[in-house]
């Protein structure tokens, strides 16, 4: 029976091996592409998986001390694990993972030229990092690889780079440089770290490898640590969580008595907040997008929810694609039908026929599906930023899995048109008074309908997600962004040769002006608490950048009250503050604070200017304020080098200034890698997620609306073989070309215009709570789905125009011949 069922099916495969192409083709089309978005989301779900323990580690958050924000952040004081270890007897271990700044490595063989690199990628890590962690290590003791000073345990990839096939262990890099540079040995190689892992190095270096972490062991304010606790087996997180208000309403007491003199609850009654949440290892990635995070970029929930919806929005229009198709073609198999039931074939052969037929072309779909999804994988990985791959045999349970979806997908399809054609009445068929096809066009054209509002719903939301791009970028920030190239790491010539090296910047044609800083946008210091004389218990948390004179003429700061910096770099006790400081400090007018003292650790700060409010990121605009370079609060390196185009340059003159730039750097120091960005493209990279976002909705929906097309494709053809006598009549009796082929096409300019009605609403309504998520966000505008229509319009006169104009120029003679 089988055999006979297949036979049958492969002949009408060949014998109608148009509209075959059609579904195969589109039904392996949505089928590759969700397979993409499956392997997507599955790679989403499983991040940090790999970790043994990962069911018992906890991350410990915190609220954001340093701004007025209701967002939290996942860094905490040094001070936090060992409160941990001593007040909450659910943690088996705690450990924290620091990020220091960028190290330059050094690997000096003797006889051999220094291998030296820039290194972003390094943390810091506790003793027992190994015991709570999935780390595999390919060498070295796992149990003591970070308990001494000046150790690092490093992945496989850095041990290939830096010491090719030779034994890592043991070897000896230089981490720093001058005067800080410090021998560091190597004491573990571990397996290259997952890419769905969140807290992602290639060096990790030991905590005590910094004798700051032993003294500052106390703070709760130096909040570059990343704490989790493991609990113990067979222990509740609630339990865990219950300890919470005792501890800091005991050590953040003291600590807030220590440092600022006042006691927790009167910090809470300030208006504040200072508390700690466990937030479950597992929930980081995916529920973890209000927390900042200082390891890794993290995902939401949202972004599965939408690529979800739309694999489920391709593969229903796939699937409608199929169920119009096999409908349309009900006046073909008619008479078969009539005569199988005549001859004796009962209503469920016939079924299980045309779902034979429908699990064979899913089948073969899912075949055409597997080899696009190959194909196409590394443009997805481009385009999403994932390093995925697809391999159908790797697993059996995902061929298994496949393969059983696949059947599913055959029988949900061919259900509607199964039952439908074998209700045909053989009498009705056999006397040609059945007229199949044509009386299922209600259905149709409602399925017809949701493809075009899917399709628009899709083309629209990708048109919103490139204006909020196209808006993010060209928002004003309130500095000038336009013409600056920054220099990287600009300490690491020494502070005279980075003074001469700045005189000679300044001397070459483009340049206009040369700033020093420690940090340059996107960046500054993270804040710090400042306060009024008299008032420290009231104190502001301050983002600062410590800058030179030509600072805030290069940025185009404007000055509001007050000036700007002393031209001699003399000064060392003056402070400029943002509107947003001026109003934290209790001042509505930028005139009467200029000259009060702002103290930062009791060093007072007269301030000398308020500048306008500028976003110095994407987030809401925080108190901030510059300090001369040679301020008497703190000691920093000098990091940041901008410089300040006079015009806009071509391409040839830009890489002459930079080759010009990087010649002079290697002048004064040639161990030292010349590294550079432009400020333009600093700003872009902040958005690259939302950009990959984009790209991908984009290519989803030129995806749905190609397969809609293939779809559209097989409805004219047939439209146009069941009304070609009436097409032979009207030309006879005078219609033009023009006439014809807006009768073909006209039904579905109306059937598009009912998809864009129900499209528009449900595409306000998402996008607007996507946009939610932005604090400057743009808005949603009419024309949005204007564009969409046109493009929806365009595309599919596009795809039926060459046949219904072929069918409006055949000889009416040859229609209508037979009659």
């Amino acid at each position: 029976m089988l055999r006979n069922l297949l036979i049958v099916t492969f002949r009408n495969v060949q014998r109608q091996k148009f509209f075959a192409l059609l579904n195969i083709s589109g039904l392996a089309i949505g089928l590759a592409a969700t397979l993409l978005i499956g392997l997507y989301i599955y790679d989403e779900f499983t991040y940090d998986h790999f970790h043994e323990k990962l069911d018992r580690i906890v991350r410990v958050n915190q609220t954001f001390i340093w701004g007025d924000t209701d967002n939290l952040f996942s860094s905490t004081g040094p001070a936090v694990r060992d409160v941990l270890m001593d007040e909450v007897p659910e943690f088996e271990a705690a450990v924290r993972i620091h990020q220091p700044d960028a190290f330059l490595v050094t690997y000096a063989p003797d006889g051999h030229t220094p291998k030296v690199f820039d290194e972003t990628r390094v943390l810091a890590g506790d003793s027992n990092l190994l015991s709570v962690f999935t780390f595999p290590l390919m060498s070295g003791n796992p149990k003591t690889c970070l308990s001494q000073p000046n150790t690092v345990i490093l992945t496989q990839e850095m041990a290939r780079k830096y010491f090719g096939e030779e034994r890592a262990l043991g070897k000896i890099l230089l981490f720093g440089e001058n005067e800080n540079q410090k021998p560091v040995k190597v004491t573990g190689v571990l397996e290259d770290i997952p890419a769905n892992s969140h807290i992602d190095f290639d060096f990790m270096l030991s905590m005590s490898s910094f004798p700051r972490v032993k003294r500052d062991s106390r703070s709760w304010i130096w909040t570059t640590f990343v704490t989790f606790g493991l609990l113990q087996e067979n222990t509740s997180l609630e339990s865990a969580r219950a300890h919470i208000p005792r501890i800091q309403q005991t050590h953040l007491n003291r600590f807030l008595l220590a440092y600022r003199g006042m006691t927790y609850d009167e910090y809470l009654e300030s208006g504040k907040e200072w508390n700690l949440y466990f937030q479950p290892m597992d929930e980081v990635h995916l529920r973890g997008d209000n927390v900042w995070s200082r390891l890794n970029e993290v995902s939401s929930m949202e972004n599965i929810y939408i690529f979800g919806t739309v694999a489920f929005l391709i593969l229903m229009i796939s699937m409608i694609n199929f169920i119009n198709l096999a409908t349309a073609r009900a006046a073909n198999r008619a008479k078969e039908v009539g005569i199988r039931k005549v001859i004796g074939s009962d209503k469920r052969s016939l079924v299980l026929q045309f779902l034979t037929e429908s699990i064979t072309y899913t089948l073969l779909s899912t075949v055409v599906a597997v080899l696009l999804a190959e194909m196409g994988i590394s443009l997805f990985n481009e385009l999403s930023g994932k390093d995925l791959a697809f391999d159908v045999f790797q697993s059996p349970l995902f061929l298994v899995i496949l393969v059983l979806s696949s059947v599913t997908l055959g029988i949900l399809g061919g259900l509607y048109p199964a039952f439908y054609l074998t209700s045909f009445q053989p009498a009705a068929v056999l006397k040609g008074k059945f007229k199949a096809g044509l009386s299922t066009s209600g259905l149709r054209n409602t399925l017809v309908v949701l493809q075009f509002a899917i399709s628009i719903v899709l083309i629209s939301s990708s048109l919103i997600v490139f204006d909020q791009m196209s808006y993010t970028n060209n928002y004003d920030l309130g500095f000038d962004r336009s013409n600056k190239i920054i220099i990287k790491n600009a300490d690491r010539l020494g502070k005279e040769k980075l003074r001469a090296f700045e005189g000679e910047l300044s001397q070459m044609n483009l340049v206009d002006k040369v700033a020093l800083s420690v940090d340059a946008p996107p960046f500054m210091r993270d804040g710090d608490n400042f306060y009024l004389d008299g008032q420290e218990k009231n104190k502001v948390p301050l983002n600062f950048n410590l800058v030179d004179e030509d600072y805030a003429e290069i940025y185009d700061l404007p000055i509001l009250a007050g000036r700007n910096f002393f031209e001699d770099g003399t000064e060392t006790n003056s402070i400029i503050i943002n509107e947003t400081a001026m109003k934290s400090f209790g001042y509505q007018n930028a005139e009467e604070i200029l000259g009060v003292n702002v103290n930062y650790h009791d060093v007072p700060l007269q301030v000398v200017g308020v500048m306008r409010d500028f976003t110095y990121s994407f987030g809401e605009i925080m108190p901030a304020a510059i300090m001369p370079l040679k301020s008497s609060v703190r000691t920093m390196s000098y990091r940041g080098l901008s410089v300040s185009l006079k015009r806009n340059a071509t391409q040839e003159e830009v890489a002459g200034l930079l080759a010009s730039m990087e010649n002079e750097w290697y002048d004064f120091n040639n161990k030292v890698p010349f590294q550079y960005t432009f400020l333009d493209q600093e700003y872009a990279s902040l958005f690259a997620p939302i950009l990959s976002f984009g790209k991908l909705l984009s290519v989803f929906s030129v995806l749905a609306v190609f397969i809609a097309c293939l779809g559209l494709v097989g409805l004219i053809a047939f439209v146009i073989e069941k009304r070609n006598k009436e097409i032979g009549v009207r030309k006879i009796l005078g219609a033009s070309i023009a006439n014809i082929v807006l009768l073909l096409s006209g039904q579905f300019g109306k059937l598009l215009g009912i998809g864009l009605i129900i499209a528009i609403p449900l595409t306000w309504y998402g996008m607007s709570q996507w946009l939610n998520d932005f604090d400057y966000r743009t808005s949603i505008s009419a024309l949005t789905f204007v564009y969409a229509g046109l493009i929806m319009i365009t595309v599919a006169l596009i795809t039926t125009s060459f046949q219904t104009i072929k069918a409006a120029l055949v000889n009416p003679v040859e229609s209508i011949k037979d009659e």
